[in-house]
């Protein structure tokens, strides 16, 4: 397998993309980053707009998560040789924080439009502290109505 780096030709990079594309493998996280460059590298630019929306949704992460399909058992190995080879070079890198960058930035589409991360605490922190405090007053409701049946009046 050649050694991947920013500076490489576009062929090498299409045709190791083909091959992770058309063996089948199912990706998640840094499959969305790495669709978008082999549209965008291989001339398939109709669905790059699709691509970046895909791509600026936090909610995927940037962790890579591969699971073989019943087709492409076999490859397993293979392909994750090639995507630890890609991430020690830093070309996933590279991909993610430069050229997919300046390729969203022509389509005028903010990256700030989808935030999940950043919702789910600050959205939650009212009805978590509601939620405490009636926990806490049923408590001591509990503890009150507890002490006055132990007491010797009933």
């Amino acid at each position: 397998m050649p050694r991947f780096s920013p500076f490489e030709t576009d062929v090498e990079t299409c045709s190791f993309f083909q091959e992770m594309f058309h063996g089948k493998l199912a990706l998640i996280g840094e499959w969305t980053t790495m669709r978008f460059v082999f549209y965008s590298k291989c001339n398939l630019t109709q669905e790059q707009g699709n691509q970046v929306q895909v791509l600026m949704n936090p909610i995927f992460g940037t962790q890579m998560h591969f699971w073989p399909t019943k087709d492409s058992y076999f490859l397993t190995e293979e392909f994750s040789k090639g995507i630890s080879v890609l991430r020690e070079s830093g070309l996933i890198f590279y991909w993610q924080n430069v050229e997919l960058d300046y390729k969203i930035s022509g389509t005028g589409i903010e990256k700030t439009n989808v935030k999940f991360k950043t919702m789910s605490i600050n959205k939650l922190i009212l009805p978590l502290t509601l939620l405490f405090m009636g926990i806490t007053a049923a408590f001591l409701v509990f503890l009150s109505e507890l002490r006055r049946r132990k007491s010797p009046e009933h």
